[in-house]
């Protein structure tokens, strides 16, 4: 992505994705309770064989290193869907890996064979270097990333995890103590750190934008008084605004992609913002979502309550707003600006 506006094979690129996530990871998916369907092993295996977890690993290690901005639009689509934050995971995992020069690591997580969870490191009295693992189904890693760096911790010898229960009911959650599982991957890469917050703050402009759609049908359908609620000035005037926060965020997401890898542009800067940008918006779209479809929000019949939980998440993972604000106030061209 050159530009502002998305190229006819990154068009494709993103129909392609969006295409068999709605075929194959309707969000519809996740209305009922249970875990996401979408964990089990085929669906898993069939995410692996397109190469979405190699999006940003080179081709030695069976990736396709597709360019940032490319990677955006993929984890968007993820977002729209609320897809497993797991390929997210795998496909950061995949990337530290061929980084810290493993290539069977890289392989087998590419492959779908090794499953990689999010670490939240938890800062919590006598836990010491435990951490809170997200969609840690069937994992064998845990990821941590840092401003620094990342690394990655094998699971397999701990005894076993322990299980939490989760807010998001449709991500596995438990805890364990990383200071007793090996690191397997280390690497000293601010990079890494700067594609995370550029992913996931894409992931989080997708569910912005299926938000502000599942909002305007709604508004279209519902009926009161005799004409759809659309019609009414407040509701109106609610959907614009969470379309313009969509925007304002998809904006900011792909000018941080632009500017990512600039040994003289404001990397880290631009992904924080679009990070915090993101983050945000998909918190306020969710919460107006819920309160415009009334009581039926909070249940398990529709998925918008689900949005809000996912949204919440995200925004806990790889650091918080309140660390991502006080990075950002700390970039050079702040301090510069402020000077």
């Amino acid at each position: 992505m050159a530009s502002l506006v998305a190229t006819d094979a990154q068009q494709e690129l993103a129909h392609s994705v969006a295409k068999f996530l709605e075929a194959e990871l309707p969000v519809e998916r996740l209305t009922g309770t249970g875990l996401d369907p979408a964990l089990d092993s085929r669906t898993w295996h069939q995410m692996a064989s397109l190469g979405w977890l190699g999006i940003a690993t080179a081709g030695d290690a069976g990736g396709s290193d597709l360019p940032v901005g490319d990677q955006v639009l993929v984890a968007r689509e993820l977002g729209r869907v609320l897809a497993p934050l797991s390929i997210l995971a795998g496909l950061l995992g995949a990337r530290v890996a061929q980084a810290a020069g493993n290539a069977p690591l890289a392989e087998s997580i590419i492959a779908g064979i090794s499953r990689v969870a999010i670490g939240v490191p938890t800062r919590a009295p006598g836990e010491g270097a435990g951490a809170y693992l997200l969609d840690c189904h069937d994992a064998a890693l845990a990821l941590l990333v840092r401003p620094d760096g990342a690394t990655l911790h094998g699971l397999a010898e701990l005894a076993e995890l322990e299980q939490r229960d989760a807010f998001d009911e449709a991500m596995p959650l438990a805890w364990a103590n990383l200071a007793a599982a090996p690191v397997l991957c280390q690497v000293q890469e601010p990079g890494l750190y700067d594609l995370t917050l550029n992913l996931s703050a894409a992931y989080a402009t997708g569910m912005c934008e299926a938000i502000t759609g599942m909002a305007v049908r709604y508004a279209s359908m519902r009926e009161q008084f005799g004409r759809p609620i659309g019609g009414f000035q407040a509701v109106k005037h609610r959907c614009a605004d969470m379309a313009i926060r969509s925007d304002a965020a998809w904006a900011q997401v792909v000018f941080a992609a632009l500017c990512f890898g600039q040994d003289d542009g404001p990397t880290r800067y631009q992904a924080l913002a679009a990070r915090l940008v993101a983050s945000a918006y998909a918190i306020v779209n969710a919460q107006a979502n819920i309160q415009l479809h009334g009581a039926i929000g909070v249940t398990d019949e529709l998925v918008a309550h689900r949005f809000l939980k996912r949204a919440h998440v995200m925004d806990m993972c790889f650091g918080t707003a309140v660390t991502h604000r006080d990075a950002l106030l700390s970039c050079p061209d702040v301090l510069e600006q402020a000077a």
